[in-house]
């Protein structure tokens, strides 16, 4: 079963980046562990992965536009 997370918020004040980040470690855990594959997007750019999130943290919080929409996705195949 796959998780996804979308922010859409509009207040930049509120850290979107980091509360997507949050909620895909937590994720990572749940159900025995979503392992395969994960992805996130600021409806601009695309970060994915085939591998776990928990090894495999890219540095996208810097790049990514906090201003719009923010989307994630953890799979479990």
């Amino acid at each position: 079963m796959c998780r996804l997370c979308l922010a859409t918020f509009t207040d930049v004040s509120i850290p979107k980046a980091e509360l997507i980040h949050e909620c895909m470690l937590r994720s990572a855990h749940d159900e025995l562990g979503q392992k395969d594959g994960w992805g996130i997007t600021d409806m601009h750019n695309i970060w994915k992965s085939p591998g776990w999130y928990m090894e495999d943290i890219p540095d996208w919080k810097s790049d990514i536009d906090q201003r719009g929409f923010i989307m994630s996705h953890l799979r479990k195949g």
